[in-house]
């Protein structure tokens, strides 16, 4: 496609205006240490693991360590390694915002290419309004951030019946996360009833749906437990439906109104009320209640709806943190593609334009004020108190530059990506070998519940190891282990 020169000035304002944002919002959290040792820490240290030719594993913070790959398997990270000699700690915030300004294009050119070219930049607008982007760029990195923002592209290819490229596309997203191919296994049934009619379409479809759940099956049932010390995989938090994926199937089938009702009701020891119906509430206003006319995308967005809402964790089945980024692609593509059908085509660009400020809407409430809790200082770059910290950051890198690169370090949970690009390094408590230990009490505590606990820990775990105190002053505590020579 041909675009005139005020199409792509258009374009790349836009692109450009919100990957301004999006540096404001991620570096600027990297950089006041509001990034975390899970996962922006385990993953950066895996960029060093793999380039000195090793495979990294969960030492960070766990003792009975295992591989990291029987964590997550994840194929992107050995890809992107290369690059932490250019941009360091930042190296995958980097490739975040990258990935989805790619994802952003690649929906503009579908909507220009197969819907309407007049919804191409609306289009864009929305997808990189969307409240589930702002959430996933302001906490860290998370691989399923980049294969989600390949699904334009493969739609873009899957249209035109490239069917080699679809392929590679498809191979690449589940390269991302073991459980990408129950997604794109729905994703390809969807697909497959939009081109119901175009035989040779809807046959490559239901191909790379039985492809996607193949490669699930085999990485679930053959190669995770091959490199996990158990011999069981362990990124299934679903209790509610069951102790394994096989169970919650059953329960799936076998009890579906009570698996309904676990879609907007609290389940689990710590609630969140209200926090799934503020979820679906943001997901129609962004545009979702249109997709009741084109079926076949919720139906691409029902496995991300079970990730959400069926987790142990409270904390995911919200508007914020991760598990929300991967609805954009479907959703805006879809919602333009039902805009498109509607009857009165006059009124087909004030439709658009009020998708785009309803989308604008929800995530200035997610900034504002939602009803699940989360730490705004995160998000809200126009605040002032987004760029500074209850103390002295400047201290926490001069305390830093002391520990030498080759170094074993056990530091405070938001200080551990910016040591990672090291093969020893450790959440505290965990120390172990470690030769450091970073610390400062104005700082998050966690894992630790109160102020207090932390003080306690390290007073005891100094005085009983004697360690040297290299630097205490105004909270901060840098502490060395005593050679033996000393």
């Amino acid at each position: 496609m041909i675009w005139d020169k005020k199409i792509k000035l258009q374009l790349a304002f836009t692109l450009g205006g919100f990957a301004v944002l999006y540096t404001l919002i991620s570096f600027l959290n990297h950089y006041l240490f509001r990034t975390y040792a899970l996962d922006l820490g385990l993953y950066t240290q895996a960029l060093d693991v793999y380039m000195s030719g090793n495979m990294p594993t969960t030492s960070m913070f766990q003792e009975d360590y295992k591989v990291l790959l029987a964590d997550h398997f994840d194929f992107y990270l050995p890809l992107f390694s290369p690059l932490k000699f250019i941009f360091g700690t930042y190296t995958l915030l980097v490739v975040q915002i990258v990935a989805i300004l790619l994802g952003g294009l690649g929906v503009f050119k579908y909507v220009a290419q197969f819907v309407d070219r007049k919804f191409a930049l609306p289009a864009l607008v929305c997808f990189l309004a969307f409240f589930g982007v702002f959430s996933a760029v302001s906490y860290d990195y998370h691989s399923n951030v980049v294969a989600a923002m390949v699904l334009p592209w493969l739609f873009i290819s899957f249209r035109k019946e490239k069917i080699k490229t679809s392929l590679l596309l498809l191979l690449f997203m589940l390269l991302g996360k073991e459980n990408m191919g129950i997604w794109l296994f729905f994703v390809m049934i969807g697909l497959a009833i939009i081109y119901f009619k175009e035989k040779r379409k809807r046959n490559w479809a239901l191909i790379f749906a039985g492809l996607s759940v193949v490669y699930f099956l085999v990485v679930l049932e053959f190669i995770l437990p091959s490199i996990t010390p158990s011999g069981a995989y362990h990124g299934f938090h679903y209790s509610a439906l069951g102790k394994s994926f096989g169970e919650a199937l059953t329960t799936l089938v076998t009890r579906p109104f009570y698996s309904f009702q676990l879609l907007y009701k609290d389940v689990g020891y710590f609630p969140t009320p209200g926090a799934k119906i503020e979820f679906y509430v943001f997901l129609c206003l962004s545009g979702g209640i249109l997709l009741l006319r084109k079926p076949a995308y919720i139906i691409m967005m029902l496995p991300l709806i079970g990730q959400k809402m069926f987790h142990d964790n409270h904390t995911l089945w919200g508007v914020h943190f991760q598990y929300s980024i991967e609805f954009a692609p479907i959703l805006v593509i879809g919602v333009m593609e039902v805009i498109k059908t509607l009857p009165r085509p006059k009124y087909h660009r004030i439709v658009v334009v009020i998708i785009v400020l309803t989308t604008l809407g929800t995530s200035i409430r997610l900034m504002d004020n939602t009803h699940q809790f989360s730490d705004k200082s995160k998000l809200r770059f126009y605040k002032s108190y987004h760029y500074t910290r209850d103390f002295d950051v400047d201290e926490v890198y001069e305390a830093m530059a002391l520990i030498p690169d080759d170094a074993a370090v056990s530091a405070q949970n938001s200080f551990v990506p910016h040591l990672s690009l090291r093969e020893r390094v450790y959440q505290f408590p965990l120390v172990l070998d470690a030769d450091y230990i970073l610390l400062h009490f104005e700082e998050n505590v966690y894992p630790f519940s109160e102020k207090e606990q932390l003080e306690k820990h390290v007073s005891e775990f100094q005085a009983y190891h004697q360690w040297e105190v290299l630097i205490e002053e105004n909270g901060l505590y840098l502490l060395r282990r005593p050679s033996k020579t000393d």
